[in-house]
């Protein structure tokens, strides 16, 4: 705030003797914050007055976090300790939640690649029984539920003549077939756990399917590339069904 616009990030490999600047390709503007991510040294968050930025090369090179993410002052980052997400902490406009699967697996070995499949994240899947009990009108105060979905990310490097991304059981059996993009860049492609419907079931979603490990593969021109994931099925435990169905009459209040 002393007429001077430039962004100071710098970084010291050896206790503070001596010091490297980070600015790189970053634009004018004061930064507040960086971190770096706990499972790969070489990824770096930024937060600066105008928005946030992430660098997959510990500082050589900085992209910006954009799409529906606003221009605005991010003050912190935090990371969550087991699932691949990051939030950030702006200033007005809320907290948001970065999944960072692809970003924090974008090693130099990935970066060489023309095509890749990242390892995607375990889903815990949440079975609700009774939840919503109780009494109704202004005592009931029921939340939106996140989607039960899978989340799969792949690489390519050029546009592709022939992508095939299915989902299998163990023993090598394809269960569904999800449509995947063919262009050049980062696909990110939901599956909602779910194989795809026989003849003669009714509507036409497939049946859920149960909890289990089941096996990703991607098809690109004549390769293929394999990575498995986990569902499990996460039931609410007793005590936390009772503290909920307690939330129903807060008041105590006895009704006829």
């Amino acid at each position: 705030r002393s007429n001077d616009d430039d962004p100071w990030v710098l970084v010291s490999e050896d206790d503070g003797d001596t010091w490297t600047s980070l600015r790189a390709n970053l634009p004018a503007g004061s930064t507040r914050v960086i971190r770096e991510d706990h499972l790969n040294e070489d990824v770096l968050y930024l937060g600066t007055e105008f928005g946030a930025w992430v660098s997959i090369d510990r500082g050589l090179s900085w992209g910006e976090l954009s799409g529906e993410f606003p221009t605005v002052a991010v003050h912190d980052f935090a990371l969550h300790p087991t699932l691949p997400e990051v939030v950030l902490a702006t200033h007005g406009r809320s907290l948001w939640i970065l999944d960072v699967t692809p970003i924090r697996q974008m090693t130099e070995e990935v970066r060489e690649k023309q095509t890749w499949l990242f390892d995607p994240a375990d889903v815990r899947r949440a079975v609700r029984r009774g939840m919503e009990r109780g009494a109704s009108g202004t005592r009931r105060f029921v939340g939106e539920d996140p989607e039960d979905d899978a989340t799969i990310y792949y690489l390519l490097r050029s546009k592709a003549k022939a992508v095939k991304l299915t989902i299998a059981d163990p023993s090598g059996e394809i269960l569904r077939e999800l449509e995947a993009p063919d262009q050049s860049g980062l696909h990110r492609v939901a599956w909602d756990l779910r194989r795809a419907a026989r003849t003669g079931e009714r509507g036409s979603r497939g049946r859920s399917l149960p909890a289990g490990r089941y096996k990703i593969l991607l098809e690109v021109d004549g390769s293929r590339l394999e990575q498995d994931i986990t569902l499990e099925d996460e039931v609410p435990s007793s005590e936390a069904m009772g503290r909920a169905a307690s939330l129903d009459d807060p008041l105590g209040a006895k009704h006829e």
